[in-house]
């Protein structure tokens, strides 16, 4: 497979197969500060083809990029990072132009949040160019350039001579939008992420807590709690927090900050993530590279429901999952050989199996 590397900012442009985490899925961690501007949160369990999602860490050590991001993204593709360009919330990056915000969520359904409106800070505008120099498009982000439109009437793709642009939402997916000035270098992007519709909001979480036999040998038994058994954690077994106002503000209670807040309570439960989710390490196991392409990891997946329940990929990091949809999360280190491959699926919490309620 031909795999270009584009030097421009810490970020995936290309995927090598699907082992690990897509440009959108990347994408993803920029939404928090949309989330917050909207004071909604996000549906989950609806955007396609996703996996993990690893955050967007702004990048300051030049000439670790390649060897570590592998390591950190699954391999999903090479990382990219740029001398010239400023550090940017999107993929193709910021370079002299700014957008005075990065990243929106848009829903398909009509009424409140059916659109977003990004403008090109006029201040970066360099000298001898104006506001009507500014072009708009829309990039692929693995889900096409048609998930939103320019016009919510007709199919426009591309704005020319404004600053200030509106998208409304017609497909669910993600995509980037870039502000640029033709013949020149000068450009600013940010991440649009589109949902069906906003969502019922969980009021508890519940985690599948596993380590596969067949990688316990990355684990050090000192780093295991000790209310929990080597049996136990090969096993695998549930854990569930539910939402209480001294414990979470208002718009604080998320599938990350509810299993902080697990191990929080509970001794010897060592966790460390990202601001968004993406697990840097858990009771010490971090993530390594495996066999035939494989990695070796905490993924992360959702159960489906209905009568083939069943674990698939999350589509976004815990930070962005707050709906009932995907309230039933697994958090399962194992060798993950591709993202159409799951691991057993133990069934939903019962008394035998959930051990500890927060």
């Amino acid at each position: 497979m031909d795999i270009k590397i584009h030097c421009r900012i810490f970020e995936c442009r290309h995927r090598t197969d699907l082992y690990g985490p897509t440009r959108r899925q990347v994408a993803t961690e920029r939404l928090h500060g949309a989330v917050k501007r909207r004071h909604m949160r996000p549906q989950t369990g609806t955007v396609s083809r996703t996996q993990q999602t690893k955050g967007y860490e702004k990048m300051k050590q030049k000439y670790i990029m390649i060897a570590l991001a592998v390591a950190l993204m699954m391999a999903a593709a090479p990382l990219v990072y740029s001398e010239g360009a400023d550090d940017s919330s999107a993929l193709t990056g910021d370079n002299v132009l700014d957008l005075t915000n990065d990243s929106a969520i848009v829903y398909v359904a009509s009424g409140d949040g059916h659109s977003a409106t990004f403008s090109v800070d006029l201040s970066t505008i360099p000298s001898g160019y104006s506001a009507s120099s500014i072009s708009w498009k829309l990039n692929d982000l693995d889900d096409g350039t048609t998930l939103v439109s320019f016009s919510d009437t007709t199919d426009t793709y591309t704005m020319t001579g404004v600053s200030s642009v509106t998208v409304y939402g017609k497909a669910v997916g993600t995509l980037e939008i870039e502000a640029y000035i033709s013949g020149t270098n000068y450009y600013a992007s940010g991440i649009v992420v589109v949902f069906s519709a906003p969502t019922e909001t969980a009021s508890t979480f519940y985690y599948f807590i596993k380590i596969y036999p067949g990688v316990y040998s990355y684990f050090n038994n000192e780093n295991l709690p000790a209310d929990v058994t080597q049996d136990e954690i090969q096993e695998g077994f549930w854990v569930s927090v539910t939402y209480n106002s001294q414990a979470f503000g208002s718009n604080d209670f998320n599938a990350l900050t509810a299993f902080e807040y697990f191990c929080s309570q509970n001794d010897g439960w060592q966790f460390s993530a990202s601001s968004y989710g993406w697990i840097d390490t858990f009771l010490g196991l971090g993530t390594y590279e495996g066999t035939n392409g494989s990695w070796i990891y905490w993924a992360q997946y959702h159960a489906t429901s209905g009568n083939d329940a069943g674990w698939a990929f999350n589509n976004t990091t815990m930070a962005y999952i707050t709906s009932v949809e995907s309230q039933y999360i697994g958090l399962i280190f194992w060798e993950s050989p591709s993202s159409s491959v799951m691991p057993a699926f133990p069934g939903l919490p019962n008394s035998d199996t959930l051990k500890f309620e927060v």
